[in-house]
């Protein structure tokens, strides 16, 4: 049917008659009008009536339906001409059948789409081909393209000849525009799952059939085209893994449970490498209620075994920081605590994270160092650089400052900003301690060696004194009694100025001892009496001994001189009365033990003196040791001196704690021997009556005391030679006969050790008498341990060496020094 339409009819101007009904009704009997002018009128013979009406009203019928269609609907010629269209065509594009007839129907479609659609149209009605074409056509009501499916087909003649298309364009916009979303949306998802390395799998309960997403299958290193089994996928499972994974997959699997699968586990893969997966999914059922039952499991599998290998690391650092014995943490920018270890928190004593976190770092310093943070830590830090320093940090509980050793350092972001400052500090009070100890133990040492040797060239000079005193009340007539009553005070002076040295030797472990394996439970009980009459009526005397209390080597009257000393400072301590207890132990310590008490590993035995007197503060704790030290008026200092010197001497350490009003104790550890005490012996003292005539070497360095000796010598009758070195002596012992030598153990350019050794061997049978102010308890032992040798500490008396030297020459050397 033609597009033109004919409107000079009456009919065309009633309303009524404006319906696509009415419409079609006139043109149906145009048609007919039309019928009867061009064919032939045909008797009733030829043409049934009621018939050609019945194709008629069917005729109409059909262009009534394709007139209502919510489509269109259009015809072309032979040539692809457009023909017809429907209503549907009209009312969306706004164009006339003028307008739409042969290809101008093209002009309502989309730019892109217009010359594509025309020459993909021609090109089917050149084949004779179907037509089926997707093209976007403008709408006229408010001008938004809405792509079209249209599909058309040849009408053909009996004689396969096309005579006419037909075919129909359906809307599908939305359907397009949502698919088109839905594959972006898939698209997108598709890239997020690969860039995530996600991999996918569905599980058909019912035919155990699993589909494994390409990325699933290089999880667990399959083949593209493998489909394993479940049996397979769980024997990939490591064992140790497998009862949980089973378990959370029966609860996702039970309908009355239908709980989330959320598992990992580590898998074997077909290479035989282990790796940590995650997989999540869910169980999807058929039927409700006590009928429904598991389908179909589907989810999605994760590769995570970065992931836990950076959580290993992070799990090993965190115990690394948290288990650091340091001080370990980490601050914003606001100076607020983010993060500090354990060992950090019981440091500064907070109890656990929440409390740790709710303080700012300024809650923790004292005012001088807030001023080092704002001042010197913080321009460091920024700078990229590392703080390094002694940082204080206060205690929140006790208020106690604590010494740390502190590196501060900035934490950036991949951008280069500074996120947060961190700080790693280690408290240096016990090494502060132990340094303090060694410069007191080295200042001790220096004071000890510069008091030995002054009392090393005291004890000569004393030596000359009391000779030449000795020599000179000698030679008094019987009636100088008021010179005998000065000499007498010589003597005196030169016994008490004897002692000093001697406390100075002490405490520079120089003094000449001999010491005893003793147990310090019978001296303590053999002074006891002596001790209570020392601290008086006011004072209670307690003592606390361990009856199985082990031995050590000690000379007897240093162990006294020691008790003395600690007894009585701790009742100087108690003006008002008091206790006293004096204790004896048994002690084993380790390495780390030993060290923070001064001593090496080893068994020791513990005397401690302890009072509630009134204490002393820090600052006399860190003297009280020195010589000449004192805190009393009448004090001369050399006390506790004297008894550091003796422990020291002993291989031992004292150990002094004090509070002030609280007390005072004194711990004194000296090393056990596990030799037991010797039978005392008796002391044979030769005479001095006996006149000589041997010949005596006498070897000293120091000038007059060598003098003198050999000129009172001499007044005994012996044949003298002296030396002044041990060079002197090698020359003038030379071919001379030699009975004795006396020598001092200790001079310039050799020792008398060596000079003895020498002149033994050129000299058969020669007598030796070492004399010395002081020496090592090593050197001692070692030149007295000769047969034949006898040893004289300085300072002495002129007629106490004429015994010694009586009595080596007759072959009877003293056992012990006299006094």
């Amino acid at each position: 049917m033609s597009l033109m339409r004919t409107s000079d009819t009456a009919a065309d101007n009633d309303p009524q008659l404006q319906t696509p009904v009415a419409k079609l009704e006139r043109e149906v009997a145009e048609l007919r009008r039309q019928l009867a002018i061009f064919i032939p009128p045909v008797s009733e013979k030829q043409l049934d009536q009621a018939q050609a009406r019945k194709e008629i009203y069917n005729e109409t019928s059909y262009r009534i339906l394709i007139e209502l269609s919510p489509q269109i609907v259009w015809m072309a010629d032979a040539n692809g001409m457009i023909t017809y269209t429907n209503q549907y065509w009209f009312d969306l594009t706004g164009f006339t059948p003028e307008e739409t007839c042969d290809d101008g129907w093209t002009r309502a479609l989309h730019a892109d789409d217009a010359d594509k659609t025309s020459t993909q149209w021609h090109e089917v009605v050149a084949k004779g081909t179907p037509w089926e074409n997707e093209f976007r056509i403008r709408r006229a009501s408010d001008g938004e393209y809405r792509w079209y499916a249209s599909r058309g087909r040849p009408l053909r003649d009996e004689s396969g000849q096309i005579t006419r298309w037909m075919g129909i364009a359906l809307d599908i916009h939305d359907r397009k525009v949502t698919t088109e979303h839905l594959a972006e949306i898939d698209e997108r998802l598709r890239l997020a799952v690969e860039a995530a390395n996600i991999g996918a799998w569905d599980h058909y309960l019912q035919t155990d059939k699993i589909d494994w997403s390409p990325r699933a299958r290089e999880i667990f290193g399959l083949a593209r085209n493998a489909q394993p089994s479940f049996e397979w996928f769980f024997s990939c499972i490591v064992p140790e893994d497998r009862p949980r994974v089973a378990e959370k997959l029966k609860r996702a699997m039970d309908p009355r449970i239908r709980a989330e699968y959320d598992a990992d586990y580590r898998i074997t893969r077909t290479d035989g490498t282990t790796r940590w997966l995650l997989a999540r999914g869910k169980c999807f059922f058929e039927g409700e209620g006590d009928t429904a039952r598991a389908a179909r499991t589907a989810g999605v599998i994760f590769d995570i075994t970065d992931r836990k290998q950076a959580e290993w690391e992070r799990a090993m650092l965190t115990a690394t920081l948290q288990y650091s014995p340091d001080f370990i943490g980490i601050t914003d920018l606001k100076e607020k605590i983010v993060f500090l270890n354990e060992a950090g928190q019981k440091l500064v004593g907070l109890n656990n994270d929440a409390e740790a976190q709710s303080k700012h770092v300024y809650d923790f310093l004292p005012p001088a160092e807030l001023q080092i943070l704002r001042e010197e830590i913080m321009p460091t830090v920024v700078r990229r650089d590392v703080w390094e320093g002694r940082f204080p940090l206060r205690h929140f509980v006790t208020g106690e400052v604590i010494p740390f050793d502190t590196r501060a350092f900035g934490i950036f972001d991949v951008d280069g900003h500074l996120t947060n400052i961190a700080m790693v500090s280690r408290n240096i009070a016990e090494k502060e301690k132990l340094e303090e100890k060694l410069r007191t133990a080295q200042k001790m040492e220096a004071i000890g060696r510069l008091a030995a040797g002054i009392a090393h060239d005291f004890n000569n000079l004393l030596t000359v004194v009391r000779g030449s005193a000795e020599i000179l009340e000698q030679r008094l007539p019987k009636s100088a009694n008021d010179l005998r009553h000065s000499l007498r005070e010589i003597h005196v002076a030169a016994d008490r100025a004897s002692a000093l040295t001697d406390q100075l030797l002490t405490f520079g472990r120089r003094q000449m001892v001999f010491p005893h394996v003793i147990n310090l439970n019978h001296v303590v009980h053999g002074m006891e009496e002596m001790l209570q009459r020392l601290v008086g009526a006011g004072i209670t005397l307690s003592l606390s001994l361990d009856k199985d209390l082990w031995n050590v080597k000690i000379n007897p009257s240093q162990a006294d001189q020691i008790l003395i000393n600690f007894v009585a400072n701790a009742r100087d301590a108690m003006p008002a009365g008091g206790k006293i207890l004096v204790k004896t132990w048994n002690q084993s310590f380790n390495a780390s033990e030993a060290q923070a008490v001064g001593l090496h590993e080893g068994e020791y035995i513990c005397l401690s003196v302890t009072d509630d007197g009134i204490g002393m503060n820090a600052e006399t704790l860190n003297h009280i040791f020195e010589p000449f030290f004192t805190t009393k008026e009448m004090g001369n200092g050399m006390g506790l001196a004297t008894v550091y010197g003796i422990v020291q001497q002993c291989s031992g350490n004292i150990v002094a704690r004090s509070t002030l009003n609280e007390g005072t104790e004194f711990i004194v550890y000296l090393p056990r021997t596990m030799q037991t005490p010797a039978a005392e012996t008796a002391v044979e003292i030769p005479s001095s009556s006996r006149a000589g005539s041997e010949t005596i070497l006498i070897v000293e360095d120091e000038p007059s005391l060598r003098a003198l000796l050999a000129e009172y010598v001499r007044e005994s009758g012996y044949h003298v030679l002296e030396a002044a070195s041990v060079q002197d002596a090698i020359a003038t012992a030379r071919d001379q006969k030699l009975d004795l030598l006396i020598t001092d153990i200790v001079m310039p350019g050799g020792s008398g050790q060596t000079l003895a050794s020498a002149l033994s061997a050129s000299h058969p049978g020669l007598g030796i008498i070492f004399m010395s102010g002081y020496t090592d308890y090593a050197s001692l032992q070692k030149a007295t341990s000769q047969p034949g040798v006898t040893f004289v500490p300085k300072p002495f008396t002129l007629k106490h060496m004429l015994d010694k030297i009586q009595g080596a020459l007759d072959g009877k050397p003293a056992s012990l020094p006299a006094k």
